[in-house]
């Protein structure tokens, strides 16, 4: 009788024993899930996949409306795709033999929460290699989305390198505090052509001069809008007025409101009774503080194409044909790349070593044993740096501290690095200034030089 008691307490812990899968215990259910990584099996554990149920709540977060059939449609199209994955894994040319560490990082997406796990293990990485020992590291990629404190795959698991990992994480949190700027901050800075900065002291806005950092407008408004049509809207103790290029209100009373509509200024008074501009005999020619001076890559005064915005000018520079080409090859087990002058056909610099090198604009970004570099054609290193970077058009670096998951920047045509210590960082029209969000989560502006124009925030 013992015997049979003894059994059948067992059989729990055993034979019906289920894996851990409980984001509140993260890290016994990440264990399990490498446990499966590094298993024989062939099929991904159901435990870990989405049920029927659980594809239905996926695919209603993304489509209110879709149909019963459709859902099933979408749940079959996710276990061939799943399977296919892993399969694809499992049948690649490493060998894993020790769960080392992860990482993770969580996000929304369309209101679903979606947990991505880097695991690390040690193994081999070409098992028809001769070479002995463990000694590589092998990443395996996952999604997951969250759904009743389980995490179940989203169809994504693959090998990958650390460069690409890292740069799939500074993307992903790039975009979702991008999302947050956006929606929280819809209304900012973004084109340096009225020349003024906005400066924040003691939790009221004012402006300076791009061109000098001198102070044009006082910080006494609780709220100023971008400029537009020759107008900025402000608000101060609670009333709204219009500021005109020669930053003097339009108005001698504070409004109740001002709205900005399809392009249109629309001015409340006391009586909620709305009226233009226009009806109210006032236009854009105001007092005007002169454009900045238009800059091209060296720096020069140019008279470039003004019908079209700053930004989109410098763009179009930035992708222009560069006077050089880049030849890569293999030589002694080591890749090298040679710059290549295209005129005369001389060689402008060479460079080996690089995992990832590669042409922008006017110089070249490359990446060597985790270390990210910023180059001219000739050879010369303007910048290196440890944390996760990635180029941008039309000519900056982004710089990321993924441990902190912070932001900040580097500028090759001004020469300016800004430390990641920012939750968002944006330069606007190649580095006239910089709009940041802080820490704290509160929007402020550097000026050209990265000098913060704000108090403590």
């Amino acid at each position: 009788m013992k015997l049979v008691l003894t059994f059948f307490l067992l059989i729990p812990f055993t034979i019906f024993a289920q894996p851990t899968n409980d984001i509140k215990k993260l890290k016994e259910t990440i264990h399990e899930l490498a446990k499966e990584v590094m298993s024989d099996k062939k099929e991904f554990s159901l435990d870990f996949t989405l049920s029927l149920d659980e594809q239905k709540i996926v695919s209603k977060a993304f489509d209110k409306t879709i149909s019963e059939i459709e859902v099933l449609k979408e749940f079959k199209t996710y276990q061939k795709y799943t399977s296919e994955k892993y399969t694809d894994l499992k049948e690649s040319s490493f060998i894993l033999s020790e769960f080392i560490s992860f990482d993770t990082i969580t996000y929304k997406s369309r209101g679903m929460p979606y947990l991505d796990i880097l695991l690390l293990f040690k193994g081999t990485r070409d098992k028809y290699s001769n070479r002995a020992g463990n000694s590589d590291t092998i990443r395996i990629a996952t999604k997951f989305v969250i759904i009743n404190n389980k995490i179940k795959i989203d169809g994504s698991i693959y090998s990958t390198s650390i460069f690409y990992h890292d740069l799939d994480q500074l993307n992903l949190v790039k975009n979702t505090h991008t999302e947050f700027v956006v929606r929280k901050y819809k209304n900012y800075y973004e084109t340096s052509e009225d020349g003024v900065i906005p400066i924040r002291n003691k939790n009221k806005w004012g402006l300076v001069s791009l061109n000098n950092n001198k102070m044009l407008l006082p910080a006494i408004y609780d709220s100023i809008f971008p400029f537009y049509d020759g107008f900025a809207r402000v608000v101060i103790n609670g009333g709204h007025n219009l500021i005109g290029r020669n930053l003097k209100p339009v108005f001698s009373e504070n409004k109740v409101r001002i709205k900005l509509i399809d392009g249109i200024y629309l001015i409340a008074d006391k009586n909620g009774k709305y009226q233009s501009l226009l009806d109210l005999g006032i236009n854009s020619e105001t007092a005007y503080i002169p454009l900045p001076e238009k800059i091209t890559n060296s720096g020069e005064k140019q008279d470039l194409n003004i019908n079209k915005p700053l930004r989109e000018r410098l763009a179009h520079e930035y992708y222009k044909s560069a006077p050089y080409k880049m030849v890569q090859t293999q030589r002694y087990g080591q890749s090298f790349c040679y710059v290549i002058n295209k005129i005369n056909g001389d060689t402008l610099s060479s460079f080996h070593g690089f995992e990832f090198i590669d042409s922008h604009g006017d110089y070249l970004f490359g990446r060597r044993n985790d270390s990210s570099f910023v180059m001219k054609p000739d050879g010369k290193i303007l910048f290196k740096n440890n944390n996760v970077c990635k180029i941008e058009s039309p000519g900056y670096v982004i710089v990321y501290d993924k441990g902190k998951r912070l932001f900040g920047i580097y500028c090759p045509y001004t020469n300016i690095y800004i430390k990641p210590i920012y939750y968002y960082i944006e330069p606007i029209d190649r580095d006239r200034f910089f709009v940041v969000i802080t820490k704290k989560g509160k929007i402020g502006y550097l000026n050209t030089s990265g000098k913060e124009l704000f108090d403590t925030l």
